[in-house]
């Protein structure tokens, strides 16, 4: 399961470096330019933040801010990606995934940007599932800390979440 969302974030990468590449200044015309027109704009918000977006025909827009770059395509899909200002590292992801034929879309959330999911939420569904152990797992909240249980080999286990990953309680890293 880690795997296909690796794959799908280099795909996205990919998509997203050839869109940077391929929007700078050039001193010759491709065919490709001439068959696949862009627009670009910019915008300023009242609280001082800007904003450009850069838009193909096919409906891919990639949205740059000055922490976070958002590549919308196809409908009820897109990446988010927000790193830290100074050292441009990625510090969370937000993938959306469209509904396909009967497989129902998902938000796929990664808290702190290192490439693996940290919860899903199925958009049929209201609630969110953790990646713990290379598979998804309902949880219900216990009282008012980040602490969850999931169910495993049918016993509960609790977690919580370290900044890093899930980690059940108790654990020598664990509260």
């Amino acid at each position: 399961m880690v795997q296909s969302y690796g794959y799908l974030m280099s795909a996205i990468m990919a998509l997203l470096a050839t869109c940077l590449l391929g929007c700078g200044p050039s001193t010759k015309t491709s065919a490709l330019a001439l068959q696949t027109p862009i627009s670009m704009t910019n915008a300023v918000f009242p609280d001082g933040t800007s904003e450009s977006i850069v838009q193909d025909t096919n409906g891919v827009s990639v949205c740059f801010k000055d922490h976070e770059v958002i590549v919308y395509f196809a409908i009820d899909s897109s990446i988010s990606l927000s790193f830290d200002r100074h050292t441009r590292a990625v510090t969370n992801c937000i993938l959306e995934k469209p509904t396909v034929g009967s497989v129902p879309g998902e938000y796929v959330f990664d808290f702190n940007g290192d490439g693996i999911p940290d919860t899903r939420r199925i958009k049929t569904d209201t609630e969110n599932e953790v990646f713990y152990k290379g598979d998804w797992h309902r949880f219900r909240s216990l009282g008012n800390h980040k602490i969850i249980s999931v169910s495993q080999d049918g016993k509960d286990v609790d977690l919580f979440f370290d900044g890093n990953k899930w980690r059940e309680v108790g654990s020598p890293q664990g509260p």
